[in-house]
């Protein structure tokens, strides 16, 4: 009895402290080095560690269990590995760091990834060969705490879908996390299949990533994936990330009307432009409707795009460039002074409604600020942004943007030769359209005048898989016409057909 009573003791001082970084082979190997074989006094150097004991799969043997807890400042990191009997030995079997770092007071986040461990167990552990060790991420939701959810428009809004995968073509989900286990189920692209566990496989002669993922919905089947040839991606809502870029660009805000430095917006918009090849820069836009940003106020370095609507402040003044700052890019760069480029943005106070889209996993959350400082999530889905050839479609552009205007359609245009000369037409119209960046606007799927029925379609079927668009980011019809709504909120400031809202709609392209 007194040592069920201290398992649960260690357990619960183990759950107050558990978090750790993201882990993640191929970009920073953040393996805890740890030795192989189990004894009671192993040490590891700059961590705190604990040695519980536990039958995760209740076969009368008990499995090791080493937690190491690194405190920085009260953040805390943590590493959990579990050893396994093998053949007359504990034995390193698995690794699992958690996602994310959090406070050592907030007790929730650790006791829900002990559970974790525990459920999964029966999962991570199949077919486990005699001295392969299993490197295993946890993919729980993504909220922050400054993040919650109050939706008013929930049409489109996938639930229970933080991480999930994208299947770029027909693929075969595994009994285990090995080639030759029985198929459990297959997907298509159009399938989102909930990822649950990120799980490196080191068998001492080759390394393998491998995803366990759930579909259906009424009785959902686990099956494993193997990450080979970029066939699999990971996706997801990334709620804490939105929340970071958005209090980010608050804080540039404030920063700036305590300095007393004013604001501006670039202006460099042009309808059916008829643009030219250009090359892109280092944060991926290219000069589409933007202006030159040089690193060096002489012009030489190197050269940005910074694209229609970015906002900005200027912090300096060198002949005839100005050096300016912006939320999004990490660094100050110049641009030539030319008032006809930029003007002036009339902001009181921090921004509360808020438009962030990520390219990467096709989704797009929109937010609300309350006057606690925290971020409710009105509606969200899966969305198309654009792809790029560099000269008539184009990525949409990275950044943070001022919405320019709203209108109730708009139009789309193609390039039409004749008699060896290039000119545009209209070739077809999406409902609703938001414009945030240049000719980048948040639409409806788009219908072409001429068999425009076939092609939207298909373009519905995209919504949430491939990049597609031209640089504009689609949605539902219905959906576009709630976001309008809400950009609007009952403005009356018009310039001919379009609506300026008069409360300020910020979007951030991650």
């Amino acid at each position: 009895m007194k040592k069920v009573m201290r398992i649960k003791h260690i357990l619960y001082s183990a759950i107050m402290l558990l978090s750790i970084v993201s882990f993640s082979f191929g970009k920073e190997d953040k393996r805890l080095n740890v030795p192989l074989e189990f004894n009671e006094n192993i040490k590891v150097e700059n961590y705190d560690t604990e040695i519980i004991t536990y039958d995760f799969n209740k076969d009368g043997t008990e499995e090791k269990i080493m937690v190491n807890i690194q405190n920085n400042d009260g953040i805390l990191k943590t590493v959990v590995s579990i050893y396994t009997f093998q053949n007359g030995n504990y034995r390193l079997s698995y690794q699992i760091p958690f996602e994310k770092e959090v406070h050592f007071l907030n007790i929730n986040y650790g006791k829900n990834q002990i559970e974790k461990i525990k459920e999964y167990y029966n999962d991570y552990s199949k077919n486990l060969k005699e001295g392969e060790i299993r490197y295993i991420t946890i993919l729980d939701n993504n909220a922050e705490e400054k993040v919650y959810f109050d939706l008013k428009f929930d049409k489109y809004s996938p639930k229970d879908l933080d991480n999930f995968l994208f299947i770029k073509s027909l693929s075969v989900f595994k009994e285990a996390p090995e080639d030759n286990s029985e198929t459990v189920f297959s997907t298509s692209f159009k399938d989102k299949p909930k990822a649950l566990l990120e799980i490196i496989t080191d068998d001492g002669s080759q390394i393998e990533k491998w995803y366990l993922a759930e579909l259906g919905k009424e009785k959902p089947k686990r099956g494993f994936i193997h990450v080979e040839n970029g066939s699999v991606i990971r996706r997801g809502f990334y709620w804490d990330e939105m929340q970071s870029k958005m209090s980010r660009f608050n804080r540039f805000i404030e920063d700036s009307q305590n300095s007393k430095y004013e604001l501006y917006t670039i202006k460099e918009y042009k309808p059916m432009t008829d643009d030219v090849y250009s090359k892109k820069d280092r944060y991926g836009n290219r000069n589409n409707q933007s202006i030159i940003g040089y690193s060096n106020a002489d012009k030489t370095g190197y050269r940005i795009n910074i694209p229609d609507q970015t906002v900005f402040r200027i912090i300096g003044e060198k002949d005839d460039m100005i050096e300016i700052e912006t939320p999004y890019y990490p660094r100050s760069y110049f641009i030539k002074n030319n008032p006809k480029t930029f003007a002036k943005w009339e902001v009181k106070e921090k921004v509360n409604k808020f438009i962030v889209i990520d390219t990467e996993s096709q989704t797009e959350g929109i937010f609300e600020r309350d006057n606690k400082n925290k971020y409710k999530v009105i509606t969200y889905s899966f969305v198309t942004t654009g792809k790029d050839n560099g000269w008539s479609s184009y990525e949409t552009p990275k950044g943070m943007f001022l919405v320019a205007a709203t209108r109730p359609f708009m139009a789309f245009g193609k390039k039409v030769i004749e008699e060896g000369k290039e000119r545009i037409e209209i070739a077809g119209t999406a409902k609703g359209a938001i414009r945030f960046s240049g000719g980048g606007y948040m639409h409806g799927i788009p219908t072409a005048l001429k068999g425009g029925e076939y092609g939207r379609k298909v373009a519905e079927e995209k919504v949430g898989t491939f990049k597609d668009s031209h640089k504009c980011v689609r949605h539902f019809d219905d959906q576009i016409t709630f976001i309008v709504d809400w950009v609007n909120a009952g403005s009356t400031t018009m310039v001919r057909d379009y609506t300026i809202p008069e409360d300020p709609v910020v979007v951030i392209v991650l």
